[in-house]
């Protein structure tokens, strides 16, 4: 038996085969005959190995060793008895960047759940992931404070006010403020 490719040489006649068959060489009377029943063991299929990696990453086929990183079909040719080799790389492309538009108010903080960092200023912050993830882009803006709303009010003495902004009644002079958060502005009277 032979591989599928491979020769056999008789050495009965010193011929070299390499299709099965049975083959004889008849003698004379005295001496027996030869026969040679050749079978030629066909080559078994390819192995086929799909494998598919990220975009950045690298794959080391066991079948020769070899560090592969770009996507094809990559082959290792054997001999009649053993099957081919056959590698089919995939690499997935990265996916497009996630970007998350933030507001916050001026003196505010935001805590981005995908780092768990705190911002506090405007900007673009970027989380760089591998090429199976997609990048994550934080972009924050930051409201500034309006200005402050003063409102001049004129008593008679003896009278009194009553401020909306706060519910209090006044009737003493003087500047009274209200400090509001980063996004309303403050009020003055």
């Amino acid at each position: 038996t032979i591989c599928s490719g491979e020769s056999y040489t008789w050495a009965v006649n010193g011929t070299a085969y390499t299709t099965a068959g049975t083959y004889t060489k008849v003698n004379d009377g005295c001496t027996a005959d030869q026969e040679l029943v050749l079978t030629v063991t066909p080559k078994p299929a390819t192995i086929s190995t799909p494998v598919t990696i990220c975009s950045g990453a690298t794959y080391t086929w066991a079948a020769n060793g070899t560090t592969y990183t770009t996507a094809g079909t990559y082959l290792i040719t054997n001999d009649g008895c053993t099957a081919d080799q056959e590698l089919v790389l995939t690499v997935t492309p990265k996916p497009t960047k996630v970007s998350t538009p933030v507001t916050i108010c001026s003196g505010a903080t935001y805590t981005w759940t995908v780092n768990g960092t705190a911002y506090t200023s405007a900007g673009t912050y970027t989380k760089t992931n591998d090429g199976c993830t997609a990048d994550q882009e934080l972009v924050l803006t930051v409201t500034p404070k309006p200005t402050k709303i003063s409102t001049p009010i004129t008593i008679c003495s003896g009278a009194s006010y009553n401020w909306l902004a706060n519910g209090t009644t006044y009737t003493t002079a003087g500047t009274y403020l209200i400090t509001n958060d980063g996004c309303t502005a403050d009020q003055e009277l």
